[in-house]
């Protein structure tokens, strides 16, 4: 498989840090660690050079980059953002994509979509979109539908977040008791934070997936009941 990666402008990724890799020598580069994405067990690529340049600065955010081709045989796991792989081999140095702020534009209007379902908003995405309004007047309000949505979003995030902690520390507390987790389900509030936990999980990690910018406080609020319910439906499903 023809696969896309970004390098440093020496052709390093992780320069000066733990994992230090240079890809230009073309000799077969094999991750050691253990782990799917975002961990030393796997090598990181995307499928496409334009996905590359575009997801660059929620990733490494490599300043300036450099995109190489390699190859690999098989995939090992997959977020629809980037990929990883256990073996890669440089192929060619490419051209970085060059992407106008117009297409950039486009391209977060179209991720927002997915996400936004209020008629208003909706209604200018689809005259930017196609050109019909692009004016200062219409974004602003639609900035405004924007911020609404992100407002009950980190509301929705914060009192979840603090729920679930709650239920997560109760949890712990129950196992350094007793030893190990009541598997007769006495606890039922357990059983119930186990439902809602592995139903928010999908709509919530693709909510985050969306986001351009992962350092706003409704970014971090999201990732936060992600990793709290992801431990939870965990902790009880190995017992």
């Amino acid at each position: 498989m023809i696969k896309y990666k970004l390098v440093d402008k020496d052709g390093f990724t992780r320069k000066g840090m733990e994992g230090e890799t240079y890809w230009l020598d073309g000799e077969e580069k094999v991750a050691t660690g253990t782990g799917g994405l975002c961990t030393d067990g796997v090598i990181h690529y995307y499928d496409h050079p334009m996905l590359a340049v575009l997801f660059n600065p929620i990733h490494a955010n490599i300043q300036p980059p450099r995109l190489i081709e390699i190859e690999t045989e098989e995939e090992i796991a997959h977020d629809g953002l980037k990929g990883g792989c256990k073996k890669a081999k440089f192929v060619k140095e490419l051209a970085v994509p060059e992407i106008t702020a117009e297409q950039k534009v486009a391209f977060v209007i179209k991720i927002s979509l997915k996400y936004c379902r209020d008629a208003n908003y909706i209604l200018w995405a689809e005259n930017w979109l196609n050109g019909k309004d692009r004016s200062y007047c219409a974004a602003r309000a639609a900035a405004r539908v924007a911020a609404r949505a992100a407002d009950d979003w980190a509301e929705w995030a914060a009192a979840s977040t603090e729920e679930i902690r709650d239920i997560f520390i109760s949890t712990i507390e129950t196992i350094r008791k007793e030893g190990k987790m009541d598997n007769n389900l006495s606890h039922i509030w357990i059983k119930d934070a186990l439902k809602k936990a592995k139903s928010d999980l999908k709509p919530a990690q693709e909510a985050y997936d969306s986001l351009i910018n992962k350092e706003t406080l409704y970014a971090v609020g999201i990732l936060r009941v992600l990793k709290i319910r992801k431990k939870i439906v965990k902790l009880w499903e190995k017992g």
